[in-house]
């Protein structure tokens, strides 16, 4: 006999007039040598949901995890350094961590953080920066995916020297009153949005294709419009 479960559902086991230690077989072989009556048993399954937002983790790791009806899962929030955690969101909330779920239903749960300001400290030893200040004013939350590609530039380039830590720091020193300024203002933020757009696209070309395509498309992109009127010039000359 073989015992199929539904969706949601997982074997459990028999019960019944099944021989010991056989209990959890499936497919289940008996022999009939008289009256039988056996029950295949199931458990109900739910999926949980776990996601964490900017400047943090979470264990179990960010993902979807099945999990049976009545089961306590334990969720642990974990913030990057220069964030902290704020709260939880979805199906739990409040502020307790790690937190407890009992599963009685499907379940999504997101770790919320936000940034501190502390930059890593001295910026020496750390890896990962704070907050950016000024983009976040502009784009109205850290949530916004230009600032993951500015962060993503931060620490994979700015971070990794010397000078680049220097930077930051000095930026994490000077922008917060600056972004406190732009973010009052509705002309403000529109105008530092069109000057942080070129700032967006470098770092994105440099954490996804890394220097060398990067001067490689820059050297085109400017060198194609002198080109092209070099050729249009010889063309115009040529029909003379």
């Amino acid at each position: 006999m073989k015992a199929s479960p539904n969706s949601g559902y997982r074997f459990k086991n028999w019960t019944g007039d099944v021989p010991s230690g056989h209990e959890t077989d499936n497919p289940l072989t008996i022999t009939i040598d008289s009256d039988r009556s056996i029950t295949a048993n199931f458990m109900a399954q739910y999926t949980l949901t776990i996601s964490a937002g900017t400047g943090g983790t979470t264990d179990p790791a960010p993902g979807s995890y099945t999990h049976d009806s009545g089961a306590q899962v334990s969720i642990k929030a974990t913030a990057n350094s220069g964030y902290e955690f704020t709260g939880w969101s979805g199906s739990a909330t409040g502020t307790t961590n790690p937190i407890t779920i009992t599963m009685d239903a499907n379940k999504s749960v997101t770790a919320n953080f936000k940034a501190t300001g502390g930059g890593g400290g001295d910026g020496g030893d750390s890896k990962k920066g704070g907050g950016c200040f000024i983009a976040t004013a502009a784009y109205g939350s850290e949530l916004h995916p230009h600032l993951e590609i500015l962060r993503a530039f931060r620490d994979k380039y700015l971070m990794a020297s010397k000078l680049g830590r220097a930077l930051v720091k000095l930026y994490y020193r000077y922008s917060p009153s600056l972004a406190d300024s732009i973010a009052k203002s509705r002309e403000l933020r529109a105008v530092v949005r069109v000057f942080i757009m070129p700032l967006v696209a470098f770092g994105y070309l440099m954490v996804h294709l890394g220097p060398v395509m990067t001067a490689g498309m820059a050297i085109f992109i400017f060198a194609s419009p002198a080109l092209f009127i070099r050729l249009y010039r010889k063309r115009i000359k040529g029909r003379g």
